[in-house]
């Protein structure tokens, strides 16, 4: 009988101590599942992101991401008074197309007519990035960081990879971005077509992707992850660059001043030609000339030109595409000197 009792104490001990562990298990939450969003799985992560850049600190020292609205804000015209010329006196101040939002702004936060009454304007975050587009690498960047035109209010994108293919895009659609004040040629404005000229250089050839180097890899103990601080490769020359290429550093860093420097002066002797060209085309307006195909050869010339500078990348992108733009933009600048001079004699 002893035994008995001792045995029914032991078997409802045992079903009280059960009771409770399962209700604890209970009470421990659940990974969270695959349909969640990126930011209900890493809040944290995610309201950091979204917070102004003067908030966090880690955005102080270089720019990136979460200065994609403050960017955009200040963002000065070029310096060289020949870009004056070129561009036909564009105006410092004017309303900023709300169409800039579609990617300076993080996902759902531009829900407004006016850039500057749209509610909750965030810089971009993490989401941005992962989930609008997954892995698919350098299309996550190509969302953004190419050419683009605006209709109706909104940012849409030209048909065509190369600045020829999209210079004949918009001549069929007859789509220009203002007139040139001084002469009255269409001004074509390149925006940043970063990936255009990636697609058409040696990187992209060898299926380099644009994280490869913009965001290499690195090691944080034993994991093996991408570096999240977006910036130009020579500032992670070992592990963006000669992670793949087998020379030196100084060889490596000595050949992209050379490709830079080639670009910078071709660059410059565009810029050159083409405000000869503007000064022979008002020239012979003012003489009561009509120079149409003077006007044309302006337009073509500053396309190929502003697609270069553009790119912002001095022809590290694509050198040789770069070389030939600019070479095309020198030719197109003499060759509207000229029509324009001999429409004055005639």
């Amino acid at each position: 009988m002893k035994y008995l009792a001792t045995a029914l104490a032991a078997a409802v001990l045992a079903f009280l101590v059960a009771s409770l562990l399962v209700r604890e298990r209970a009470t421990v939450p659940r990974p969270p599942s695959a349909a969640a969003t990126f930011e209900q799985r890493f809040p944290e992560q995610a309201a950091a992101y979204h917070q102004p850049a003067s908030v966090d600190a880690r955005w102080q020292e270089k720019r990136g991401h979460a200065w994609s609205i403050a960017d955009r804000e200040e963002t000065d015209p070029e310096g060289d008074p020949r870009w004056t010329r070129i561009l036909g006196a564009r105006p410092k101040l004017r309303p900023q197309p709300t169409a800039c939002l579609t990617c300076h702004a993080a996902a759902g936060t531009a829900r407004a007519s006016s850039y500057y009454e749209a509610r909750d304007r965030k810089p971009l975050g993490c989401p941005d990035c992962h989930e609008r587009q997954g892995d698919l690498r350098s299309a996550v960047c190509e969302q953004c960081h190419r050419e683009y035109y605006i209709v109706a209010g909104q940012a849409a994108f030209p048909e065509g990879r190369t600045a020829d293919q999209i210079e004949a895009f918009y001549e069929s659609r007859g789509t220009g971005d203002w007139i040139h004040a001084g002469t009255g040629a269409v001004v074509l404005k390149a925006q940043h077509p970063q990936f255009e000229m990636h697609a058409q250089g040696p990187h992209a050839r060898a299926g380099v992707a644009c994280a490869d180097c913009h965001m290499p890899f690195e090691r944080r103990g034993a994991t093996r992850i991408t570096d999240h601080r977006a910036t130009r490769p020579l500032e992670n020359i070992g592990r963006a660059c000669l992670s793949c290429h087998g020379e030196s550093a100084g060889d490596l860093l000595a050949r992209v001043k050379e490709t830079e420097a080639r670009t910078r002066a071709l660059l410059s002797r565009a810029e050159d030609a083409l405000v000869a060209a503007i000064d022979a085309i008002e020239i012979a307006q003012a003489a009561g000339a009509r120079p149409a195909a003077a006007l044309e050869l302006q337009t073509k010339a500053q396309w190929r030109l502003d697609f270069v500078a553009a790119d912002r990348s001095l022809g590290f992108h694509a050198p040789q595409e770069s070389a030939r733009l600019l070479a095309e933009a020198i030719d197109y600048a003499r060759q509207a000197q000229l029509a324009a001079a001999r429409s004055a004699i005639k």
